[in-house]
């Protein structure tokens, strides 16, 4: 992925985790507040701060029922999924978030 990319954790601290077990392949930032200012490599931030910041390609590090499933969660998974401009990438552990059913999927390709 080249450009401005960015990677989403639900969580602050399980942000953190992961730009710690990748450090050898890519370059990663993690910033806990709202960024203003965009190092080159893979911003790493909690999905609360997404609002208002788009990028060219977005990593949902775990799309997961578990971390994405209830409604009260929906609009969350929603503004972290829309701040892909041209790639998004979700990948889950045990069964994907419920909300991707919703999209057609005519417009995704899905792996295992």
């Amino acid at each position: 992925m080249q450009g401005r990319s960015l990677l989403f954790a639900k969580q602050r601290r399980k942000a953190g985790r992961r730009t710690r077990c990748c450090k050898t392949t890519y370059r990663f930032v993690l910033s806990k507040k709202r960024p203003t200012y965009f190092e080159a490599g893979i911003l790493v931030i909690p999905s609360y701060l997404a609002k208002g910041i788009e990028f060219d390609a977005v990593i949902v590090y775990n799309g997961s029922q578990a971390q994405y499933g209830r409604d009260s969660e929906r609009k969350l998974f929603y503004t972290v999924c829309t701040r892909a401009m041209h790639e998004l990438h979700v990948y889950f552990i045990g069964e994907m978030s419920p909300f991707i059913y919703d999209v057609s999927p005519d417009i995704y390709v899905s792996v295992s």
